[in-house]
């Protein structure tokens, strides 16, 4: 039987492998060191990615906190950066203006 760790990165292997083939996703894991609103919009930042869009111009993710969608991934990233958890994104390819939106979302 799988544990639950198992099957977390096996579901972020395949998202990651599934945001891959949009034009030029990120993905990446670590720690939350910037966090930031506009609007609705929250902002943040895990340090440099690879494989940014050419519209993302700061290193960052965005996430659009006016949906249901975006409100509880919202939760998810303000959790974890005050528990300082790690966690894992995949980004969707494309940018709101100039940062990149977050398509899936991981506490590790």
């Amino acid at each position: 039987m799988m544990g639950s760790r198992s099957i977390r990165q096996g579901m972020f292997a395949a998202m990651a492998f599934l945001a891959a083939g949009q034009a030029s996703a990120s993905s990446q894991s670590g720690y939350i060191s910037y966090v930031a609103f506009t609007g609705s919009r929250m902002l943040f930042s895990m340090g440099t990615k690879t494989g940014a869009p050419g519209c993302d111009c700061c290193n960052r993710w965005e996430i659009d906190g006016s949906t249901s969608t975006g409100q509880s991934q919202l939760s998810q990233v303000l959790t974890a950066y005050s528990l300082h958890k790690a966690v894992s994104i995949a980004g969707t390819g494309t940018c709101y203006t100039d940062t990149e939106k977050v398509d899936y979302f991981q506490s590790n």
